[in-house]
């Protein structure tokens, strides 16, 4: 693996200030080895077509009601596949998603694409699951084979991939697979799976491998303390209370 080693400029605190960084035009990883950096407005506020991929519904309807002003659209599947612990601990996977609303998504998804003019009037974005990203794909192809490679595709927390592959591994190996078929792909986190593995896989061994280093002055160690507990409900309890006080 061909690990290279980037210095962010000093002055920079978040990617989104970083003039000079634009999102590399060829399959990668990037590890930007601190949370928080920005990254993920980066891509939504930079002017190339993008398509965000996250692990989570969460995290993505977070982001996209920050940006509730602007033309993001968020792709909302309720019958992608969802994982579901039952109460003797085992793994519940549910997977039905009815025709109509699968062809309500896509068309849904073609709309925006076409009234964005891919540019013309406001740039493309779009934020989707992992498990989402093939009905995306099928709306761009349905719109012609251009469109598919117009778009950078950023996987963020790709570690992701295979912690959820315990669960649901058809689902991810697919996903990898329809990566591994584009042309701008890059694989983002501030803590990816370990060199040593990574090199171990087909999908990952060739890629370049790009590591921020940043000025130690922008990062800020934790403190972690120690507590002892009888109860993680009520020491948890009690922490959320005190900064629900303000006592923080």
């Amino acid at each position: 693996m061909n690990k290279v080693l980037i210095n962010v400029p000093s002055e920079i605190r978040y990617i989104s200030d970083w003039s000079g960084f634009t999102l590399p035009q060829e399959k990668c990883i990037i590890n930007k080895t601190v949370c928080g950096c920005g990254f993920t407005e980066f891509c939504l506020r930079n002017n190339l077509p993008t398509i965000l991929c996250s692990p989570r519904k969460l995290l993505l309807k977070n982001k996209y009601e920050q940006h509730l002003e602007e033309n993001i659209y968020l792709v909302v599947n309720d019958y992608e596949k969802n994982l579901g612990i039952d109460v003797d601990g085992k793994v519940d996977t549910i997977n039905t998603e009815p025709e109509d609303v699968v062809l309500g998504i896509i068309e849904s998804i073609k709309n925006y694409i076409v009234m964005s003019g891919m540019g013309t009037y406001y740039t493309p974005k779009i934020l989707v699951t992992y498990d989402s990203l093939k009905h995306v794909l099928k709306a761009l192809g349905e719109l012609g084979c251009n469109y598919v490679n117009s778009f950078y595709y950023v996987i963020d927390e790709f570690q992701s991939i295979f912690i959820d592959s315990r669960f649901k591994a058809s689902v991810e190996m697919d996903f990898v697979e329809y990566l591994s078929c584009l042309q701008y792909v890059t694989y983002v986190s501030a803590t990816p799976l370990l060199d040593k593995y990574l090199e171990q896989m087909d999908e990952f061994s060739n890629l370049p491998y790009y590591e921020f280093i940043w000025d130690p002055s922008k990062i800020i160690k934790p403190v972690i303390t120690r507590v002892k507990t009888k109860s993680i409900n009520e020491s948890v309890g009690n922490i959320i209370n005190q900064y629900k006080n303000g006592n923080f």
